[in-house]
């Protein structure tokens, strides 16, 4: 008896981020995967331990390709002043979850703590704590003042996103929008 060919973790990695990109992830499931790989669904379980490992693989590819897109963002500022740097971050963070709504999707749908999300974690609280020092006493929860203004930018940031797809931002505000409130947000830190 034949043995079905192998699926490589990476050609089910990459099909899982052609699905996604094209159908966003909330139409990604171990059917459409199979049916893009040609296999049947039941069979699918052979080449991969779960789908939610699965899930969780893709959001670290995510992750990590986010990441690399601050860091060009931050390596076209050599030198730049802080506010500078977390502006061309900010700017850098929204247009790729633009471009890639999907794998946005993805990293926002899987609470991930692998390495690649902890490297992009790490990569913005750096960046913050440059504006806003290392200084301060933390929260009544342990939170640090860097820690919580890393969250206050992440949460500016998705929220941007999010406003922007489900029609809640203003009508047509655009990049003025964004900026506005961006120069705002870095002003309070």
């Amino acid at each position: 008896m034949a043995h079905p060919r192998r699926i490589e973790p990476a050609a089910l990695i990459a099909a899982s981020l052609q699905i996604i990109d094209e159908k966003g992830f909330d139409s990604f499931s171990v059917r459409t995967l199979a049916d893009r790989l040609g296999v049947k669904a039941a069979s699918l379980y052979r080449h991969m331990a779960s789908f939610d490992q699965l899930k969780h693989d893709v959001a670290e590819v995510a992750a990590n390709q986010l990441r690399e897109q601050l860091q060009l963002s931050l390596e076209r500022l050599p030198g730049g002043s802080a506010a500078a740097r977390l502006a061309a971050l900010a700017w850098a963070f929204v247009l790729w979850a633009e471009q890639f709504s999907g794998r946005y999707d993805c990293l926002a749908s899987e609470a991930s703590t692998g390495p690649a999300m902890q490297a992009l974690r790490t990569l913005l609280a750096s960046e913050v704590s440059t504006l806003v020092g290392s200084g301060g006493e933390p929260n009544t929860k342990g939170a640090s003042p860097p820690a919580l203004a890393a969250h206050a930018v992440l949460a500016f940031l998705h929220g941007h996103v999010m406003l922007g797809r489900c029609g809640l931002g203003v009508p047509h505000a655009g990049p003025d929008g964004f900026e506005r409130g961006l120069v705002a947000l870095l002003r309070g830190l």
